[in-house]
């Protein structure tokens, strides 16, 4: 996932246009990359009226570089140590 503005929304309901369950395309446009974009407007969207919750609390450095890393290799190709 290619970030181009941080920081990211705290939940996936703030990328929605307010009140509906439909991607808010130039929130998307302005926060991520445009292969993100694609592949975040092409998740289907669980149609759900049950409140968010926080499914993993925000990770140490060296798990967000793994993961950083982890997704660069998947990207160009390469399979991950």
């Amino acid at each position: 996932m290619l970030v181009v503005n941080s920081p990211l929304p705290a939940k996936v309901s703030y990328l929605w246009v307010p009140g509906t369950q439909t991607w808010n395309n130039q929130l998307l446009s302005t926060t991520f990359s445009t292969h993100t974009v694609h592949a975040i407007e092409t998740t289907l969207v669980v149609n759900s009226n049950c409140n968010d919750i926080l499914m993993w609390a925000r990770t140490k450095m060296e798990s967000a570089l793994l993961i950083y890393l982890l997704l660069s290799c998947s990207l160009v190709g390469i399979s991950p140590p």
